[in-house]
């Protein structure tokens, strides 16, 4: 369970949303500004293909890897995944652990308060 009561996802919401909510947007104004500083990697991206996504990163930043080798090294990697990290990795898990206003709040954060309309479908799943 991602969170044990009511109470800490209360907090979550209260302390990290605000900050969450802003350091997207500045990211995403940001993006908006200057298009060929950023490179907008979603974690699907990673799941569905592993290399290619790699490659992106890596030609984003000036390497020019073939996707082939790419793939060599998530794969020589991969197996020791578990012991760098402590997200599971899970898309959409938070919308199963959160009640319904709770992810209203979240939404306004979100929303209205920081003006993501646009990007409410990858921000907020629906279930």
């Amino acid at each position: 369970m991602l969170f044990r009561s009511h109470a800490r996802a209360e907090f979550v919401i209260d302390t990290l949303m605000p900050w969450y909510a802003s350091y997207y947007a500045t990211w995403l104004d940001y993006a908006a500004a200057a298009p060929g500083r950023v490179l907008m990697l979603r974690y699907g991206d990673f799941k569905r293909d592993s290399g290619e996504a790699l490659q992106a990163v890596l030609a984003h930043s000036g390497f020019d890897v073939a996707e082939e080798m790419c793939e060599l090294a998530v794969a020589a990697a991969w197996h020791r995944r578990d012991e760098n990290r402590f997200n599971k990795g899970e898309e959409g898990r938070g919308q199963s652990r959160l009640t319904p206003a709770q992810r209203q709040r979240i939404e306004h954060f979100l929303i209205d308060l920081y003006g993501l309309e646009a990007w409410r479908a990858e921000l907020l799943p629906q279930s």
